[in-house]
């Protein structure tokens, strides 16, 4: 059979320290059918002599001027001719059966569109410390997506078709977490999953861009944790956005009848939806709504007990049970 093309997406700026031992990690694959797409963001230092220097017909080199990653990568996307692209970062190492694994796995899974992995994070000094590790399982990426990047940006592979076919690229006005946002704005057209191997060794160091834009960051997960409620809300009312935006985020705005309100409403969108499977959207959300109603002062709940029969007929006996033990029996 065939290997199908893989797109490889390797922005780089003043990466001279780090590119070529990032361009023979790809170089060094298992799997051998890529083409390698590095984009110059206009960098000041030798990264594009280095990367000429290697006489690869797979490997392409595209020169631009400054303008931040997100551009870049949306520039690669253009051109890529892969049925699958896959993102690289200049000062990291793509471990050898990297390709080959995620290949393997998204031609045996047609319902998965963003695969990651773990990854290792080293210093300059090639000292190595903890393993990032990912939840494996679409649902628990979906769930982790309400409050946490699921997806190791320098690991992911993603189906060309559904970039192609949605027109979802990368929102070039953000500096820092574009990775997240996308996949926000994925997560609502295929599933997301990640392999349970370590396949990209990141490489941490004080010019790295998570360094730099901390504050650009926060603003941009604001921004993307905002998108996704409004994922669930599209065509219902704006106070139901409203409501269920501070039942994730900021759930001491509701009241009492909201709490349970919104508990409803976001089963039955995500359900709907069917971006969890329905055990998995019971688990998750009945544990915010426990967190959110265990801050409320033990009196207080009290007043509850009117609604929590309505656990039972819309949920079942267990999560009834585990409503009602936090309510009543936990202390603040």
């Amino acid at each position: 059979m065939d290997q199908p093309l893989v797109s490889i997406i390797m922005p780089a700026y003043n990466a001279e320290k780090y590119i070529s031992e990032a361009i023979e990690s790809v170089i060094n694959q298992t799997y051998n059918n890529w083409e390698l797409i590095v984009i110059d963001d206009g960098s000041s230092d030798n990264t594009a002599t280095i990367v000429n220097s290697y006489y690869d017909k797979r490997i392409k080199t595209l020169l631009e001027s400054n303008a931040g990653q997100s551009l870049q990568l949306n520039k690669g996307i253009a051109i890529a001719k892969g049925k699958y692209i896959a993102i690289a970062h200049a000062d990291d190492i793509n471990l050898p059966n990297r390709l080959a694994l995620q290949v393997s796995f998204l031609e045996k899974n047609a319902s998965i569109g963003v695969l990651g992995s773990k990854i290792k994070i080293f210093n300059e000094n090639h000292h190595y410390y903890n393993m990032l590790e990912f939840p494996e399982n679409s649902d628990e990426c979906y769930r982790m997506l309400f409050y946490a990047n699921p997806i190791a940006h320098p690991a992911v592979m993603i189906r060309n078709g559904i970039l192609i076919q949605t027109e979802i690229r990368y929102n070039e006005n953000h500096k820092a977490a574009e990775d997240y946002n996308l996949w926000i704005r994925l997560s609502e057209k295929t599933k997301i999953a990640n392999l349970p191997n370590c396949l990209v060794l990141y490489r941490t160091h004080k010019n790295q861009t998570s360094n730099l834009k901390k504050v650009e960051e926060e603003k941009v997960v604001n921004e993307s944790r905002l998108l996704l409620i409004e994922q669930l809300t599209k065509d219902i009312s704006e106070r139901s956005n409203l409501l269920l935006f501070n039942f994730f985020y900021d759930h001491k705005k509701l009241k009492h009848f909201e709490q349970w309100e919104s508990l409803f409403l976001s089963y039955r969108l995500i359900v709907a939806k069917e971006y969890m499977t329905v055990n998995t959207a019971r688990h998750f959300l009945i544990s915010i709504f426990c967190r959110n109603l265990k801050s409320i002062p033990y009196i207080k709940r009290i007043s509850h007990i009117i609604y929590s029969p309505l656990i039972f007929s819309m949920f079942g006996l267990r999560y009834f049970l585990s409503v009602f033990a936090n309510l009543y029996f936990v202390r603040s």
